[in-house]
């Protein structure tokens, strides 16, 4: 619960220590090619700061080992709307490794 006095200490802190709130960045795609891992993207279908077709296309055509994967109905916080779908994907995503030796 959101309170007075937490506005106040967060307006206070913001003020003091001149802290700025942290505003998502675009990767440059001379960035992206740099990646040489194996990577798994997961990203949210309702995203409202980009579009997430683009944002993936971007990604497939810039990393070459790259799996994307966009999860439905889900928002800002995707791995608690749905825990057992991301959990489930990055344990898919890391037996495809064949130095992976977890048993799940």
């Amino acid at each position: 619960m959101i309170t007075k006095s937490l506005i106040n200490l967060l307006t206070e802190y913001y003020i003091k220590w001149k802290v700025k709130p942290v505003i998502p960045k675009v990767v440059p795609k001379e960035k992206l090619e740099t990646i040489q891992v194996p990577s798994l993207l997961m990203m949210r279908d309702k995203e409202v700061i980009y579009n997430p077709i683009r944002a993936l296309m971007q990604a497939k055509t810039s990393i070459p080992h790259i799996e994307t994967l966009v999860l439905p109905n889900t928002s800002h916080c995707l791995f608690i709307e749905d825990a057992k779908q991301v959990n489930d994907s990055i344990i898919h995503f890391l037996h495809k490794d064949p130095l992976c030796e977890m048993d799940i």
